[in-house]
Parts: C-alpha cells; sequence; structure tokens
C-alpha cells in the first residue's frame, strides 16, 4: 500500500511540476508580448508574475435546469465554444484566446496592481509598471474578453435551440473563489417550448410562445403593447407562432448555402421582427395585422398575426411578392400576376432573386421595384456574386409577360 501511495504521489507531483513549467513557459511569452520582461526580468518580481495562474473558465448547469436534455453533450459543446474564443485587444494584440487571458494574462497583471514590496527599486518598477497597466486598461481588456465570450456563447445557445424545441439560456460571471482568484463560470439554462392551444371558431390551432435571450443571457417571453400593433389600447400580449408559419419561413427564405445556419439565422430575424415590429396593416375590428419580417434593413415579407384570446398568433409568412401583401396587389395591379403566376415563375421565394439571373435584368428589376421589391433585389447584392447566379430565369419571366 504505502509504495502505491508513493507512486501516486509521485505522480501527482510530476503533473505539478508539468503544470508549472508550462504556467511559466506561457506567461514568459505574454510578458515579451507585453514589452515587460526585460523590465522585470532583474528582480524578485520575477518568479513571482512567472507563476501566476487562475483556474480556467468552468461550465455549468443552472440549478434551475438540471434537467436539460443531453445536458453533458450540451456542456462539452459549450467548452469548445470558450476553449475557441479568441478577441482582439489594443493590449494583447489580434485573435489572443480568451482562456488564455483568464488563465495568465489576468494573475500577472492583478499581481502588478496588488504587489507591494519593501524593496524601493521593486516598487518603482510596480509603479512604472501600474502606469502602463492602470486600472483603466485592465478594466478595458477584461470587458473586451468577456464581450467576445457572450456573443459567441449567445450565437451557440441560438443554433441549438428553438421555438418549438426549446431555448437555451447561459449566465456568464466572473467572481471570486475561496482562494480570492478571479475566475469565469458559465452556467447554462434551459426553457421549455411553452405550447399553447388556440380555439379559432371551431378549429383548434396550436402554437409556440415567441422569446429569445435578453442582455443577461435570460430568456425573455415576448409581450407587445397594443399601441406597438396600432391597436386602441395598452394591453399586453404575449406573442405565439404556429408551425405553420415556422414552416413557410423555412421554405421560401433560403438565405444561405449552410444548411446547419438557416434555421438561427431565421430565428434570429422573427425576433428582430418581433421584438420591434413594424406593422403594415392592421384591422382594428378583428385584430388582424401584417408585421414586416426583415433580415437587416431589408423587408423580405410578412408575419400574418391576429389578436386572439388577449394573445397575438402568429398564423403563417408571406413572402413578400404573395397574395395579400402590398407588393402582392400591385404586381397584381401592375403586372396582372396572380399566385398561379407567381408559383409558375417561381417568383414566391427568396432564391428566384438571389441564385439567378433576375437581379441582373435592368428593365425586368426596373418593374419589379416598382411594385415594392426593391429589398429583395438589395439584399440579394448583399449576399451573392454574379458568377454564382448559375440559373437562368429572366428569359423565361420575360417571355410570359410578353416585355
Amino acid at each position: 500500500m504505502g509504495s502505491k501511495r508513493q507512486k501516486r504521489k509521485k505522480k501527482q507531483g510530476d503533473r505539478l511540476q508539468e503544470k508549472l513549467k508550462q504556467t511559466r513557459r506561457i506567461n514568459l511569452s505574454i510578458l515579451r508580448r507585453l514589452g515587460i520582461w526585460e523590465t522585470i526580468k532583474h528582480t524578485s518580481l520575477k518568479d513571482r508574475i512567472l507563476n501566476a495562474r487562475f483556474p480556467g473558465p468552468s461550465v455549468c448547469l443552472a440549478t434551475s435546469s438540471k434537467q436539460i436534455p443531453e445536458s453533458k453533450e450540451l456542456i462539452s459543446a459549450v467548452k469548445t465554444v470558450v476553449n475557441d474564443t479568441t478577441f482582439n485587444s489594443s493590449l494583447l494584440g489580434d485573435s489572443f484566446r480568451f482562456t488564455d487571458f483568464c488563465v495568465y494574462v489576468k494573475p500577472i497583471l492583478e499581481v502588478i496592481r496588488n504587489t507591494a514590496s519593501k524593496n524601493d527599486k521593486e516598487n518603482e518598477v510596480l509603479s512604472k509598471l501600474r502606469t502602463v497597466f492602470d486600472d483603466g486598461l485592465h478594466s478595458e481588456v477584461t470587458m473586451d474578453a468577456m464581450r467576445e465570450v457572450m456573443m459567441r456563447i449567445d450565437l451557440f445557445c441560438l443554433m441549438v435551440g428553438g421555438i418549438d424545441t426549446q431555448l437555451y439560456e447561459a449566465e456568464i460571471k466572473s467572481k471570486r473563489d475561496y482562494k480570492n482568484q478571479w475566475r469565469v463560470e458559465v452556467a447554462l439554462g434551459c426553457q421549455r417550448a411553452i405550447k399553447k392551444k388556440f380555439q379559432d371558431g371551431e378549429r383548434a390551432r396550436y402554437a409556440f410562445r415567441c422569446g429569445q435571450k435578453d442582455f443577461f443571457g435570460k430568456v425573455k417571453w415576448l409581450e407587445l403593447s397594443g399601441q406597438q400593433l396600432g391597436f386602441s389600447n395598452d394591453a399586453l400580449y404575449p406573442v405565439y407562432i404556429q408551425r405553420h408559419a415556422l414552416d413557410n419561413l423555412r421554405r421560401r427564405v433560403v438565405i444561405t448555402e449552410k444548411a446547419e445556419d438557416r434555421e438561427w439565422i431565421l430565428s434570429e430575424f422573427l425576433n428582430r421582427s418581433l421584438y420591434d415590429p413594424k406593422v403594415a396593416r392592421v384591422n382594428s375590428e378583428n385584430g388582424d395585422m401584417l408585421i414586416e419580417y426583415r433580415v437587416g434593413d431589408y423587408k423580405i415579407g410578412y408575419l400574418l398575426g391576429s389578436r386572439l384570446e388577449d394573445a397575438i398568433l402568429i398564423r403563417t409568412f408571406l413572402f413578400l411578392t404573395m397574395n395579400g401583401t402590398p407588393e402582392g396587389d400591385l404586381l397584381y395591379k401592375k403586372l396582372r400576376l396572380k399566385r398561379s403566376d407567381k408559383e409558375y415563375l417561381e417568383l414566391d421565394c427568396i432564391e428566384t432573386f438571389i441564385n439567378s439571373d433576375v437581379q441582373h435584368d435592368s428593365e425586368l428589376r426596373s418593374l419589379l421595384e416598382e411594385c415594392g421589391c426593391g429589398d429583395l433585389f438589395l439584399f440579394a447584392e448583399t449576399t451573392l456574386d454574379k458568377e454564382l447566379c448559375k440559373r437562368g430565369n429572366a428569359e423565361d419571366i420575360r417571355r410570359y409577360l410578353k416585355l
């Protein structure tokens, strides 16, 4: 037993020595990057700074979310996100690893800030270093690092969640442990989709509550006021969306060739369109409305909603050119295009505008812009180059319209 204990202690000691060597090696490279190695290498501060190390970021489940689906896989994936995060800083340069900042840079800066020495020469060195690495710069680089990892984790939560399944949330905070060492903790949470049954006359409709993460990383369920929606009252209405609307959106707005990115991109712009709604039409009597669906600055279509049971129900998504939209009305008025015509010409989905030569036919483009479809072309210009427009729809549409 004694022999096994000794071997175990030796292995532990070897691991600690290897960890210390790694710390000193990395800290030396950081000190050189910061330009202070030559200043401290002949002082007794050298070893204290070279040995400085804090614990790395940790990822855990929030106490209120111990039943997250596939929690082990989720935690592992978030750890990978954290470890892969880099950020740009005036102090450390471009693409500096977040984990290295937490483990090595932060303790170096704290040693410089908090060390008191009885040696006058060392105090003079420390005073000079504190002038360079003052509290303002310390706070700035910490905020740069934290902001970037928050953005990366927010994006990950958006990519793996969904209104019709579950929404993930992450609280990211820095704290002091029992050794007074600074560390970052990521607490993952999960909010199950809220499904509700609406009785619309004799027909039952099922829909999912709309929500997204707020600035603090918590899921916030959406409520819109009557004034935001053009009603005469200021009541708050929870917002729900039918699966039919989500399916229509997925089918008609394919804005990236990467299948793994489509869902979260559409969800993100769905949230933005609903949280700051631009209402194109509203019927104050029955509560029906059209809310613009925008991708960035570009109007791509509309969310058809209704006031039902003191809530807003998004029934479906209408692409910009479809019947029931202002642009669809103009397409019929100016070009006599009915639903069947638009389906035949494939003008009822975004792919025709970004993956074909329609956007480069000046006459056809001008006609469609007169009908309010200009944003589709402007959006297309931000996504694909001319070389990628492989399909030739323009000539077919011109012939159909007898241009």
